[in-house]
């Protein structure tokens, strides 16, 4: 389709520019026409979603890390006086006066 001669003030419509170089609606070069911008918008918002869900994926990987990062020195700072060195330091012994009852070993 050969484009009409417009002077250059003329505003020309999306729908004139399509209808001279592919056609009115409903010829075959226009239909393919349509066909590829249908599936390019669904492959570009399929790729948009995708960038989007592997950005969450990211930002939720750094929050678990950063967590991470908050309770490791935590761990560390417990080690010596936390739940662990607690159960530890119950455990009965000579020192703490906790067992005085002496242990015999039987000589074989």
């Amino acid at each position: 389709m050969k484009a009409e001669k417009r002077s250059k003030n003329e505003l020309t419509s999306w729908d004139t520019i399509l209808d001279d170089k592919y056609g009115k609606v409903g010829t075959i070069e226009r239909t393919e026409l349509e066909i590829k911008c249908q599936a390019f918008i669904i492959e570009e918002l399929l790729r948009e979603e995708k960038s989007e869900s592997n950005l969450r994926d990211l930002k939720l990987a750094e929050a678990k890390l950063a967590e991470a990062r908050l309770v490791l020195p935590d761990l560390a700072k417990q080690q010596d006086s936390g739940p662990c060195k607690l159960v530890i330091n119950s455990i009965p012994t000579k020192q703490n006066g906790l067992a005085s009852k002496n242990v015999h070993r039987k000589s074989a």
